[in-house]
């Protein structure tokens, strides 16, 4: 069954779908900014199908917040367009997180998710990666404390932002 991961960048302009995007290589290369899928574009592109995809991973800062206009109306998220889109689940993120611990967590969760061989469900394995890295189990590698980065994981900024939508098993 497919699994897509993008572990990228995601700006997040409340209110404007054109100015939300995730950014990717590409096209847009040229001036070494890469690509900006806007959510407009990803939502009004027929070419895009990702229809029974089992998991569709967005590890990007924000990819689960809620959008509001200026009038207060609630626009779709990214996670939304994802699942509109006929991904059966997806894991996003409510606000900007730190690409060590959001390495760690997502190849925990895969190694436990994966590794299980169906025996956890998508949300016992985000669990349990999340636990891992609050009980300290999961640390940061030297890399990222020599770079002062941080010396711990047990912070919910590190691990609590991850939410799974969608089909949980």
């Amino acid at each position: 069954q497919t699994v897509v991961q993008i572990a990228s960048h995601f700006v997040l302009t409340p209110g404007n779908d054109d100015f939300s995007y995730l950014l990717l290589g590409g096209k847009d290369t040229e001036l070494g900014t890469g690509y900006k899928l806007s959510m407009a574009d990803f939502s009004a592109d027929r070419n895009l199908h990702i229809e029974g995809t089992k998991l569709f991973t967005l590890s990007a800062c924000q990819t689960g917040a809620e959008s509001r206009r200026d009038d207060g109306v609630v626009m779709e998220g990214m996670s939304e367009a994802v699942l509109e889109k006929g991904a059966e689940a997806v894991i996003s993120t409510l606000w900007s997180v730190n690409d060590a611990s959001t390495s760690a967590l997502m190849a925990d969760f895969y190694k436990l998710w994966v590794g299980s061989e169906g025996k956890l469900t998508k949300t016992q394995a985000l669990r349990h990666a999340e636990l891992d890295l609050l009980h300290e189990i999961i640390k940061p590698g030297p890399e990222s404390t020599s770079k002062g980065g941080p010396t711990s994981f047990e912070n919910p900024y590190y691990w609590a932002p991850f939410v799974l939508m969608g089909n949980w098993q």
